[in-house]
């Protein structure tokens, strides 16, 4: 969780040093060697499963996260900010891959989500309308 929660700050301060793409494989390079390495007792046991399935565990991992995080990082790259990368992400996320039923909390939390998004979008044009971009 640490790795995903962490993705947006780290996408828009790895761009100065980065591109999109070598900032998406060294990142989830190391993601995966420590997870690896802290879950090698779990991976031992589901071993035979993982390595029957390995052809599509690496396709559909690997395009998931790889096309994410450069769409992600290509963002920052033309000058998003964190926090309307964030909160979008959170809105497609619970929107379309949760595994809930939209009713309750969770159109609460789309709403809140939008109205950050309308928020931080009205509050920058209005910063720039007063130093007169």
């Amino acid at each position: 969780m640490l790795f995903w929660a962490t993705s947006n700050v780290t996408g828009k301060l790895g761009k100065a040093w980065l591109s999109p793409y070598a900032f998406t494989f060294w990142r989830w390079l190391l993601a995966t060697a420590l997870l690896s390495l802290l879950s090698r007792r779990q991976i031992c046991a589901d071993w035979p499963q993982l390595k029957a399935r390995a052809g599509w565990l690496f396709v559909v991992g690997g395009s998931g996260f790889a096309l994410f995080n450069v769409v992600l990082y290509g963002a920052f790259a033309r000058g998003a900010s964190v926090v309307n990368v964030s909160m979008i992400t959170a809105l497609v996320g619970v929107a379309v891959f949760a595994d809930e039923r939209l009713g309750g909390y969770v159109l609460v939390a789309l709403a809140l989500v939008a109205a950050g998004i309308g928020l931080s979008e009205w509050g920058a044009m209005r910063l720039a309308f007063r130093r007169g971009a």
